[in-house]
């Protein structure tokens, strides 16, 4: 969006005011995912269960995952990669991808 000189004058002497866009959908845990409940319908069957399993989770408070990463991934030994749920949440909005999401993604 650009704005004029002129707007910016109209603005600063109260002649003009600027429309408020809508705030992105936020995470809050034992919410939903998707913005739209109409949505989860339309998901893939494995996401679906993904999103069931996050609601009985968040339902006792539990904020994270763990996954155990074998060895042969980081040539450190068996460890334990943490997934908070909010990363889930960017993975159902397919936005602001985090890189525990996107670790998980390539092993």
């Amino acid at each position: 969006m650009s704005i004029t000189e002129a707007e910016v004058k109209a603005m600063e002497a109260g002649r003009l005011e600027l429309l408020a866009t809508p705030l992105a959908y936020a995470f809050t845990l034992d919410e939903n995912l998707l913005e739209d409940a109409k949505e989860l319908q339309s998901l893939p069957t494995r996401m679906r269960q993904l999103y069931n399993w996050y609601k009985d989770q968040a339902k006792s408070e539990t904020v994270a995952f763990g996954v155990r990463v074998p060895k042969e991934i980081y040539c450190t030994g068996s460890d334990v990669m943490w997934v908070y749920f909010e990363c889930l949440f960017y993975l159902f909005q397919k936005r602001d991808l985090d890189i525990q999401i996107l670790s998980l993604w390539t092993m």
